[in-house]
């Protein structure tokens, strides 16, 4: 058993079904991935993984499962038709949107659409719009701490004239602009750098505060320039470690620093990141990576707004992970700038990584610290 009651619902029906078979992951899995792989033999031999997740994608691989890494796109599956497919519901609506509307297109008559959740994530409406979508028989079977699986049975024809309208997905393939607080808009030196160039910022769903800029990364952007001048810098290279759509690169490209790279564990991301690139004329690379992990070059500065969540969960070992990956990937004379909420203990955990933590600034809401 697991501490995610969802999990083990879905954990025994999946294990106990003949298919083909789709597994649909994100990033919800992964406190639970190491124990679930442990018992990969249990796991039907033709189940297919799909995952938004680049390490999650990796570990099912290195246990011979066939897994596809993309942002969530069925199209790109070996396999077009699926008997049975599986599904724990993400954080993010659209996601699960995007998820349950292209479940149905993929599955074969009679196919069985397993979803399951807690009742706080919102999964009964999940279910109830899901079997109002098509014409399916839906079961219900009850967890605990209120948890709930739904199995929604295709007919073994649908019917033609029954109009079907997809679940608001917010137009989920679609990277758009999003606007700019007018507190972010460039700095003097930051226009002479960048020649008095626009910044163009896009996103999409499936990304960490996909629809405005995160706050935290907006009070990084805010000192940048006084980190800068306080340390008489002028890096050559830059990561933006757990990039998001690549705010924080777009942004230190604006300041002459030539060679940027930014990684993330998420294909919605890489995707958005990879856009703003090309939009704002950086030339850099756009890795994916977990935590940078398969990035082997060392940096001037490391820029980082690690996430201290996974799906529902949160994960103290998080921050953690990125601080030890941040002290790898820093050239020698190298800094860190990393921006955090106020009760995350940075200065206590950066001790077994770096010799020097400083304080840039701090608002009540959010601290910058300078790692060296």
């Amino acid at each position: 058993m697991h501490a995610d009651p969802a999990f083990d619902l879905l954990l025994a029906h999946l294990r106990n079904h003949e298919g083909p078979n789709l597994w649909v992951v994100d990033e919800n899995v992964s406190p639970y991935l190491s124990s679930l792989l442990g018992n990969a033999s249990t796991f039907p031999k033709d189940l297919q993984i799909l995952t938004n997740r680049y390490d999650v994608d990796l570990q099912f691989k290195s246990f011979d499962i066939t897994s596809t890494f993309n942002d969530f796109e069925f199209d790109a599956l070996p396999l077009a038709r699926f008997k049975n497919i599986f599904y724990r519901i993400s954080k993010e609506k659209p996601v699960v949107h995007r998820i349950i509307n292209q479940a149905f297109r993929h599955l074969e008559p009679e196919g069985r659409f397993y979803l399951a959740g807690a009742k706080k994530e919102g999964i009964q409406s999940y279910l109830t719009k899901s079997a109002q979508l098509t014409t399916t028989a839906l079961q219900k079977i009850r967890g605990k701490q209120q948890s709930a699986l739904g199995i929604l049975t295709l007919p073994p024809k649908q019917d033609s004239s029954t109009s079907i309208h997809p679940l608001d997905d917010k137009n989920y393939t679609e990277c758009r602009e999003i606007s700019q607080p007018q507190n972010a808009q460039q700095s003097p030196q930051a226009q002479s750098h960048a020649q008095q160039k626009s910044i163009s910022l896009h996103s999409k769903p499936g990304v960490f505060c996909w629809d405005r800029i995160d706050p935290g990364s907006l009070f990084l952007s805010q000192h940048f320039e006084a980190f800068l001048n306080a340390h008489q810098i002028k890096p050559n290279s830059c990561l933006d470690l757990g990039c998001g759509y690549g705010y924080l690169a777009v942004m230190a490209s604006q300041y002459a620093i030539q060679d940027i790279t930014a990684t993330d564990n998420n294909a919605a991301a890489l995707n958005a990141c990879q856009v703003n690139f090309d939009l704002n004329d950086i030339s850099g690379q756009v890795v994916a990576a977990n935590c940078g992990q398969s990035i082997q070059k060392k940096f001037d500065l490391v820029l980082c707004n690690p996430p201290f969540h996974h799906g529902f969960k949160t994960d103290p070992a998080l921050t953690q992970h990125f601080l030890s990956n941040a002290k790898r990937l820093m050239a020698k004379k190298g800094k860190a700038l990393f921006v955090v909420n106020q009760f995350i203990p940075l200065e206590k955990l950066a001790q077994n990584y770096f010799k020097k933590c400083t304080e840039l600034a701090n608002d009540n809401r959010f601290k910058l610290i300078i790692l060296e």
